[in-house]
C-alpha cells in the first residue's frame, strides 16, 4: 500500500512539471495595430504598434512597393514599426499586408493606399475658355506644383500650400483655337514623391454642361462668372433664390451666396427670349455696405428651356437663370 502511494506521488510530480513547461506558450500574447488602415495617394508612411510578451519581427507580404522598419522594441513588451512607400501616382488603389511574428504566434494586418484619381476632386480638371478652374484635396504635408506639360497654354494661379484642406488653381493663357481639346499635366510634389493632375481645355466653341436642379451634391448653380467668381445656390437649391417682376415689366433675379454676405442681382432679362437673340442685362453684386460690381452685359440666349434660361456674352461669361 505504501509503495502505491510513492508511485502516485511521483506521477503527480511529473504531471506538474509538464504543465509548468507548457505555461509560457499557453500565456503568449500578440496584438498588432496600425495608425491608419486606409490612407490617401499622397501619404508616404503608416505607423504601427505591437504588444507582446516575447521577441518579435515584422515584414511585408506581397507588398513590393513598400518597406517596413522596426522603429523601437522593448524586450518582451512589443514596440513600434513604420511602413514607408511613395505617393501612389496611379489610378488604382493598392493594398499591402504587414506580418508580425512572436514565437509561434503570427498576426497579419492589411492596409490600403488610395489612387491618384481618388485624391484630386475632380480627378481631371476641365477648363472652358480662359475661366479659371481648381481642384480640391486633403494634403498630408506641405506641397508645391508645377506645369510639366502644356506650359505653353496653362499657368498656375496657386502653386503651393500647407498641410490640410488645399486648393490648386490654374487658368488657360488664351482661348483654345483648335477644334480638339488641349491637354496639360500639373505635377504635385508632396512627401518626397509626385502626383500628376490631368488638365484639359475644352475645344473651340465647346461649352460646359448645364447643371440642373438637384445636381452638384444637392446644390444648383444659379449663375456663373462674375469677375471670375462662381456663385452657387445654398443647400435649399433653387428655393434660395427669388424673382421679382418690376412695375415696368422687367425682371430681377436675386441670389445669396452660401456665406450670406453678398447679394447678386440680374436685372432686365426676358424669360421668353428666343435662342440666338441678343439682350442687355445688368448685373449687380453687393455686400452690406457697398456695390462691389455693377456692369451691363451684352448677352446672347444660348438655351431656353422650361426650367432655366442660359445667357452668354462674348467674354465667355454666362448666367443660368431659374424660371
Amino acid at each position: 500500500m505504501k509503495r502505491l502511494s510513492v508511485l502516485a506521488a511521483a506521477a503527480l510530480v511529473l504531471f506538474s512539471c509538464g504543465t509548468d513547461e507548457q505555461s509560457p506558450e499557453a500565456q503568449a500574447t500578440l496584438k498588432v495595430a496600425l495608425g491608419a488602415q486606409t490612407v490617401s495617394a499622397a501619404h508616404s508612411s503608416i505607423e504601427g504598434s505591437v504588444e507582446c510578451n516575447a521577441d518579435w519581427t515584422v515584414s511585408l507580404e506581397n507588398t513590393s512597393w513598400a518597406v517596413v522598419e522596426q522603429s523601437s522594441s522593448r524586450a518582451g513588451k512589443g514596440g513600434t514599426f513604420t511602413v514607408s512607400f511613395d505617393p501612389n501616382n496611379s489610378d488604382s488603389e493598392r493594398k499591402g499586408t504587414v506580418v508580425v511574428k512572436s514565437g509561434k504566434l503570427e498576426k497579419k494586418v492589411q492596409f490600403t493606399q488610395g489612387s491618384r484619381s481618388g485624391f484630386f476632386s475632380p480627378a481631371t480638371l476641365t477648363l472652358y475658355g480662359t475661366a479659371s478652374g481648381s481642384v480640391a484635396f486633403d494634403a498630408p504635408a506641405s506641397w508645391t506644383a508645377t506645369v510639366t506639360a502644356g506650359e505653353e497654354w496653362l499657368t498656375l494661379s496657386t502653386a503651393s500650400g500647407n498641410k490640410g484642406a488645399s486648393t490648386l488653381s490654374c487658368v488657360a493663357k488664351d482661348e483654345n483655337p483648335n477644334q480638339a481639346r488641349r491637354e496639360a499635366t500639373v505635377r504635385l510634389r508632396i512627401n518626397g514623391g509626385v502626383l500628376d493632375l490631368s488638365v484639359v481645355q475644352a475645344a473651340k466653341g465647346e461649352e460646359p454642361p448645364v447643371p440642373g436642379p438637384g445636381e452638384t451634391d444637392g446644390q444648383t448653380y444659379g449663375f456663373f462668372g462674375i469677375d471670375g467668381a462662381n456663385y452657387i445656390l445654398g443647400e435649399g437649391g433653387w428655393n434660395q433664390s427669388s424673382r421679382v417682376v418690376l412695375s415696368d415689366g422687367g425682371r430681377q433675379y436675386i441670389l445669396m451666396n452660401r456665406a450670406a454676405t453678398e447679394l447678386i442681382c440680374v436685372l432686365d432679362y426676358n424669360p421668353s427670349a428666343a435662342v440666338g437673340s441678343v439682350q442687355q442685362v445688368q448685373v449687380v453684386r453687393m455686400n452690406k455696405t457697398a456695390a462691389l460690381h455693377n456692369r451691363l452685359y451684352q448677352v446672347q440666349v444660348s438655351e431656353n428651356t422650361d426650367t432655366y434660361l442660359k445667357l452668354r456674352n462674348s467674354e465667355s461669361i454666362y448666367f443660368i437663370i431659374q424660371k
